[in-house]
Parts: C-alpha cells; structure tokens; sequence
C-alpha cells in the first residue's frame, strides 16, 4: 500500500510522514509536488514546491532521513507555466529531490497553469527520464493500449501513469498488460458488464466505510445497526452519482450491494438524448438563455456541477415536476 501526502514544511513533513508510518504502514510513501488545486499552492505545497527547488529537496532529506528504509517517490509537473517548463524546471527539480534520496519519481505532462487543460508534453516527461538515474513515470493523455505502449516506446520511462483516463473506465488497465503483452485486448463490457462494475466498486466502498467508521473511537460505542446506516449514507453521498454516471447505465431491478432493487437512476427530460460515443453521457440542445457557452457533451462531472445549465436534479428518477422516491434500503 502506498501513501501519499503534500506539505511545504520540511519539519511538518517529517513528523507527519511518522505518524503515517506509525499508523499506516505503508510499502511506499509519495510526496506530491504536482496538485494544482489552489487550496494547496497557496499554502506553498503541491505543484508550488516546483518554483522553490531548495524547499523540495529539503522537504525529501528530511522525509527520507526519518522513515527510512520505507521508499521515498516523489510526483511532481513540468513546471508552474510555460515559461518555468521552457527553462528545465522539471530536470532541475527532478535532479534535487533524487539527490536528496527520491526513488522515484513521477511526471505529470502539464504545468500549474494548464491544470489538466491542453496536451501533456512528453518531449519535457522524456527529459527527465534521461537526467535521473531512478525510474521515471509518465503521466498525461494515455487513454488507449497504443497510448501507452507508445509512450513507454518512446519516452524513456519505465512506465505510464493513468488518471482521467480510467476515469469510468478501469478495464483500460487490463487492456494495457494484454496489448502490451502481445496478447488479444479484451474488448470494453457491455451496459450490463459497466453496471455490475460500478455496483461492485459501491460494495466494496461500503465495506471500506464500515470498517473506518467501526474503528473510530467516537462511533465504536454505536449499535452495528447505526455503523451500516452511516456507512451506506457516506457511499450514496460520496460515490452513487459519481460511479453511476460514469458506468453509464443501470437497468430498473437490479440489485444493490445493500439489498433491494435499484429503481432507475436517470429521468432525462425529453430533449436529452443518449449518446454511445460519449459513453452514454446525455447531451441536449444550448440552451440559449443560461449558459450558452456550453454545448456539447455533458462532462462525467455534470451532476456534481449543478447540471451546467438546468436546475433539474436527475438522481433516482427525481425532477422538480416529480415525486419523491423512497429508497430501497
């Protein structure tokens, strides 16, 4: 198991990095200097550390001097924006944290700036697989087995790195190894196939939220009963919509992980209309009066988004025009 925290504090970071080790044990511990998010730059960590070299390197002397042996990596961008890219930010950066005892280190293709806009440029990823001696992985735009056979071909690292594009899609990875070792790529699940998939990655959470939530000293007091009803309300919250809308699709009646059927999830108004090559995400006509600069395709991320330019809540069949549905469980 592997552990990854963010901080901008070499100090901070050691004792926190123990306290893992103390409670975790973990096999690998990743200090992530690539989060672009603002709550965490601003506080001079994530992808922040890649303008501060010396507080980097600092940062991974002290981490690995306390937790040793446990492997140290490190995850870092190809710079804060294009002008930091242009001038060897990532090498430099790469070179100080494996001097200061990094065993690894993995390279998102995008700076600061682009967040996870634009392309991911694998000429600075390869770079800094050549000027380290330690493996390297790469990250950015893999969403296919040629993608990424490609790319281990041609960049110098020792491997690839996916995020949004498993995003919904986890059997990308058994398709990878198959292509990879020149055997036949199994082909995508059907609906059925991506429902039972997300259903499974709901159980599992449960099971998950169940054991965290047994293992708190506040709630360890609280009847089995309390724990499961807690745990199923943290997994509707946190993954159904999530899980759900990117799997696609769920037919009425089939069961859930926790007992009873699943009614429909989904209630789209009349204009909106499925579409395969989206993988099932709805799209409708613009909207000329709200929103209209957003056409296309919904992102996977729209319930969470507010819909992007409707006020209608599509979950377990329910409208403003509708009726409230009671939950089987």
């Amino acid at each position: 198991m592997g552990v990854q925290i963010f901080g901008a504090e070499p100090d901070v970071m050691r004792r926190a990095e123990a306290l893992v080790v103390e409670r975790s044990r973990p096999d690998v511990l990743d200090i992530n200097m690539g989060c672009p998010a603002p709550k965490v730059t601003d506080g001079h960590g994530g992808s922040s550390l890649l303008r501060e070299p010396e507080r980097a390197a600092a940062i991974v002397r002290a981490v690995v001097r306390e937790i040793a042996p446990i492997p140290v990596t490190v995850k870092i961008r190809v710079g804060w924006n294009a002008a930091h890219k242009a001038a060897g930010a990532a090498v430099d950066v790469a070179r100080r944290v494996v001097d200061a005892g990094a065993q690894l280190i993995a390279v998102h293709g995008r700076t600061r700036e682009q967040k996870y806009e634009g392309r991911a440029c694998w000429d600075t990823i390869s770079a800094v697989a050549a000027a380290v001696p330690v493996p390297v992985i790469g990250n950015g735009d893999i969403v296919t087995p040629e993608d990424a056979a490609h790319r281990l071909r041609t960049s110098g690292c020792r491997g690839v790195a996916l995020g949004r594009g498993a995003r919904g899609r986890p059997w990308i990875f058994r398709q990878i190894r198959a292509h990879l070792n020149g055997e036949p790529v199994p082909a995508e699940p059907g609906p059925a196939g991506r429902a039972a998939l997300g259903l499974e990655h709901i159980r599992r959470q449960r099971d998950e939220e169940t054991r965290r939530l047994a293992a708190s000293t506040v709630r360890a007091r609280s009847p089995a009963r309390y724990l499961d009803a807690q745990a199923t309300c943290a997994v509707l919250s946190r993954m159904l919509p999530h899980v759900m809308l990117n799997m696609a699709w769920c037919p009425r009646g089939l069961p859930l992980p926790f007992g009873g059927p699943f009614p429909r999830v989904r209630n789209w108004p009349s204009d909106m209309k499925e579409d395969p090559s989206t993988n099932f995400i709805p799209r409708r006509p613009p909207n000329p009066h709200i929103n209209s600069d957003r056409t296309g395709p919904r992102p996977p991320n729209f319930f969470r988004s507010k819909l992007l330019d409707s006020n209608e809540l599509f979950f377990f069949g329910r409208t403003p025009s509708a009726p409230r549905r009671t939950l089987p469980f």
